[in-house]
């Protein structure tokens, strides 16, 4: 019988910096954790234009983001991915990531950020992976705190594309977190290799990943334990509009497809 994940973790309260605001704390564990993309002002109508305005606006630099030039700065050859960066006029630096995540990940995005981080206040990383190294992807998520510290940190996963395994946790870093419907997410448990070869699953490694990533970014409790027997040696997918559906509060804001819209905005300047 699949343990919980409810009873791996200690109940106290618990003060988690990556939320919005860096205020938010818990007090025990509760089944279904308030998004990030929620507001406690609802009934604010200034507030509330204020925040449609803003979403409005990430929208269009997401869908100019979508075609960063060829030539921008990044790695490119044999490392497995490309990391791209450009920044808008209005101060957000754009991170495009494609492929798989490595030990060498975070060095890169480290390196973009020392050098495009001061021209801008915001970071928006655009993810294109079906996963990779659980070392690597720690490394990165260490890089992306490091960057919450002085800048607002967004993660999106475009129209088609997807973010699978090790890439999910790092898509949670976001303190928005923009998906389209139609992009595809992967769970599977983590992997490894015996001496002599054999590939085995790590449970243990898996739970410890939910509940140091997945928990503190508002992912429902309810919905993981509901997930957990499927993710047995097999790979689970979902796809955008599943995970909004369920209200796992993986993704906090909905990436709208407009072509048209697109087409009118302004690619950001290439460095």
């Amino acid at each position: 019988m699949q343990t919980p994940i409810i009873n791996f973790l200690q109940v106290s309260s618990t003060y988690h910096p990556a939320l919005t605001g860096d205020r938010a704390k818990t007090t025990g564990i509760k089944n279904d954790l308030r998004p990030l993309g929620q507001t406690s002002v609802a009934h604010d109508g200034r507030k509330s234009r204020r925040r449609f305005t803003m979403l409005a606006a990430s929208v269009a630099l997401l869908a100019a983001a979508a075609v960063l030039p060829a030539g921008s700065a990044g790695a490119t050859g044999k490392l497995g991915f490309k990391a791209r960066a450009s920044v808008s006029q209005q101060g957000t630096l754009f991170i495009r990531y494609d492929g798989r995540i490595t030990r060498k990940t975070a060095g890169h995005l480290r390196r973009i950020f020392r050098k495009y981080g001061p021209s801008s206040y915001r970071v928006i990383l655009i993810l294109n992976s079906g996963g990779g190294s659980v070392v690597g992807g720690e490394r990165a998520i260490h890089v992306l705190q490091m960057i919450k510290r002085t800048h607002r940190l967004s993660t999106a996963v475009m129209p088609g594309r997807r973010c699978g395994s090790m890439c999910v946790p790092i898509f949670l870093q976001g303190q928005q977190r923009y998906a389209a419907r139609t992009s595809i997410f992967l769970l599977h448990e983590v992997t490894g290799r015996l001496r002599n070869g054999r590939k085995v699953t790590k449970p243990g490694e898996t739970m410890r990943l939910f509940r140091r990533y997945y928990l503190p970014a508002g992912v429902s409790v309810k919905w993981l334990n509901a997930i957990l027997p499927k993710l047995k040696n097999s790979n689970y997918w979902f796809s955008g509009r599943d995970l909004l559906e369920n209200k796992t509060g993986v993704i906090t804001d909905v990436l709208k497809s407009n072509r048209r819209r697109a087409g009118l905005a302004k690619t950001p300047r290439a460095f």
